[in-house]
């Protein structure tokens, strides 16, 4: 009998037409017990004056024999002096102060316009909605916790110290709005499945539950910090700093960071299929995953996006990383890539300084460098493993001359800031794996810790004069020139630092020999699990790799006479030049050089060789007898 829920109140005569409405039904038959619609009947007043309510012989509250209804419309003031529980509230307007009290909804809280105010907390039991039209306000450090389910349409203004929390079992459909300043706290399951945009505007949001934002956009326009999933096939926005703690998961179909000023930081999964920094930082700290079409650039010189965990994660490597008009992109530890593509004039795609030369190696199936951008591998290594077809060893050597610059490694293309440190000693080096590892058809081999195969093109920062790309500079590097000294580079020939073009200028000659001579049994410091060296007797070492070349011409006998072999008469007349490259040798063995045969990759057992930029010694290595390469290089 009467337990018809009045859900709205017709205005025909104001707050009298209410009051009337509400004295029927009493009239009507309700006794104890029933469910009551209550209406606010007085301008300003507590809560528990029961007068001011209609009808008017108890203030509302569950524990007062019945069970009630509340609205509450423009120009009512009501201030909680006790902590009522009721079925439901509708707040059409007004203004109600929950300072120090508890209100507790067993049904939903409905808002479509008003002020809640003041340090206390509405726990809506029962669910929540915020309409799409209307002025909504809180005020103060009002609280507001949700338990069940719910719709987001419209906008809430906060100030600073108010808090919205979706408890665990709340479940919240966010289909367009804005929550502006205070706090967003998710512990349940806030969902977005409309196509409509929800702003976190200048407010701090705290997602340790789970977000789907399976359509529309979600901007995050105040700071956040975040354990739980972000997931969906839809867009987060991300304009102010960011912070996703280790067991955070952000899975979603697009991630855009546009805070210029702004950084995000990933310590826990990321796998976003769509990532664009367009202003701002993005570093990801934490493992990754990605589908098979997965892209993340940055956009703008306002953009940096760094990676200190390997895309690759434990699946396939499907990202494909691009720094794009004056974007910046660095990586920090070994990375595997689909692509790694550098356009514009500013873009750089650099791998961090620091490490043991060689750790830091990026391995990509495609490397685009063009409009003037620049790829920095500073002490480390690039890996180009492409898919087929025609080998990309001419673009690759095109991009690195194009980086040397004559000399300041300033030039677009493919360079090292540590080889433009080095004085000339260092440089980077480009082959062929089939050329310098000795392997062919579908065989593979270990390079830097990585697998390659045939027909991938190696670069890595390494001594002048490294001919074979093992960070050595030794006998072998020395026969590689002798074969091609005094040759220019044939058309169509790109692998000719593997042959002894040091200098970059398309011919092996004198200058290249000085670049060798500079660095001769000199190496860098190996991978801690691989010990290597090389021969420190430039001399007698030029003899014999020049003795090998057929009919050598008049140069190479000089030179031959210069290192000892000829007779006296002979070596008073060897060219200046050649005699300026033995001087070189000589002066460098007396200042500790090591003596004795040995090889950067001969099969013979190999000891001494100094580290460059050091005077502390390398250790043995060896290879396979008649492999001519190291077990792991």
């Amino acid at each position: 009998m009467g337990h018809e829920r009045s859900k709205t109140v017709a205005v025909v005569g104001g707050r009298v037409t209410r009051a009337l409405l509400a004295a029927a039904a009493v009239g009507a038959g309700r006794t104890e017990g029933a469910h009551i619609s209550a209406a606010w009947t007085g301008a300003t007043g507590v809560w528990s004056s029961a007068a001011k309510w209609s009808p008017g012989t108890v203030y509302p509250d569950n524990g007062n024999g019945n069970t009630f209804d509340v609205t509450l419309e423009g120009g009512d003031n009501v201030a909680l002096d006790v902590s009522p529980t009721i079925q439901a509230l509708r707040l059409d307007g007004g203004v109600l102060t929950t300072t120090g009290r508890l209100l507790t909804l067993k049904d939903r809280f409905h808002w479509t316009s008003g002020i809640l105010q003041g340090g206390g907390t509405v726990n809506a039991e029962g669910g929540f909605e915020v309409s799409q039209f209307g002025d909504k306000w809180t005020t103060g450090a009002q609280v507001i916790r949700n338990f069940g389910p719910g719709v987001w349409a419209g906008d809430v203004s906060n100030e600073p110290l108010a808090i919205f929390i979706n408890r665990p079992t709340g479940q919240v459909e966010l289909r367009a709005g804005l929550y502006n300043e205070g706090i967003f706290s998710n512990e349940g399951t806030l969902a977005m499945t409309n196509g409509g945009s929800f702003r976190m505007r200048a407010a701090e949001f705290r997602n340790n539950g789970t977000v789907r934002v399976d359509a529309g956009t979600l901007a995050l326009e105040g700071a956040g910090s975040h354990g739980g999933t972000f997931g969906g096939t839809g867009r987060v926005e991300i304009s102010a700093n960011q912070t996703f703690r280790a067991g955070s998961r952000v899975e979603v179909g697009e991630v855009v960071v546009r805070g210029s000023a702004s950084t995000t930081t990933v310590d826990g999964f990321y796998g976003a299929e769509r990532t664009e920094v367009q202003a701002g930082h993005l570093a990801i700290n934490g493992p990754q995953g990605y589908g098979p079409a997965a892209r993340a650039r940055a956009s703008s010189t306002f953009a940096r996006l760094t990676f200190n965990t390997d895309a690759r994660g434990t699946g396939s490597a499907n990202l494909a990383v691009q720094a794009l008009a004056g974007g910046a992109v660095s990586f920090a530890t070994r990375q595997h890539l689909r692509e790694l593509s550098v356009s514009g004039g500013s873009s750089t795609a650099t791998i961090t300084p620091g490490g043991v030369p060689g750790s830091k190696l990026v391995a990509t199936r495609s490397l685009v460098v063009d409009e003037g951008g620049r790829v920095n591998v500073n002490e480390h290594a690039v890996v180009v493993d492409h898919d087929g077809g025609a080998s990309t060893l001419g673009a690759v050597r095109n991009h690195v001359v194009s980086a040397y610059a004559g000399g300041t490694w300033e030039g677009p293309g493919v360079g090292s800031w540590a080889a433009a440190l080095s004085g000339g000693r260092a440089a980077v080096g480009y082959a062929e794996a089939s050329d310098v590892l000795g392997i062919g058809g579908a065989q593979t081999a270990r390079w830097l810790r990585e697998t390659v195969d045939a027909t991938s093109v190696l670069i890595r920062y390494t001594l002048a004069g490294d001919a074979d790309l093992d960070g050595a500079v030794g006998f072998d590097d020395l026969v590689r020139l002798a074969q091609n000294y005094d040759q220019l580079v044939p058309a169509g020939v790109a692998g000719w630092w593997s042959r002894g073009d040091f200098t970059y200028d398309g011919k092996v000659d004198f200058a290249d020999l000085v670049r060798l001579a500079q660095n001769y049994g000199d190496a860098l410091p190996p991978l801690p699990d691989m010990a290597r060296g090389a021969s420190g007797d430039f001399a007698r070492d030029v003899a014999v790799a020049f003795a090998s070349v057929p009919e050598p011409s008049g140069a190479v006998a000089a030179l031959l006479a210069l290192a000892g072999v000829g007779a006296r008469r002979r070596r008073s007349q060897a060219p200046g030049h050649l005699r300026r490259v033995a001087e070189t040798a000589a002066a460098r063995r007396t200042v500790g050089a090591p003596s004795g045969r040995g090889s950067g990759r001969s099969s013979e057992s190999c000891s001494g060789g100094r580290r460059f930029g050091s005077r502390s010694r390398v250790g043995s290595w060896r290879t396979a007898p008649g492999s001519g390469t190291a077990s792991d290089l």
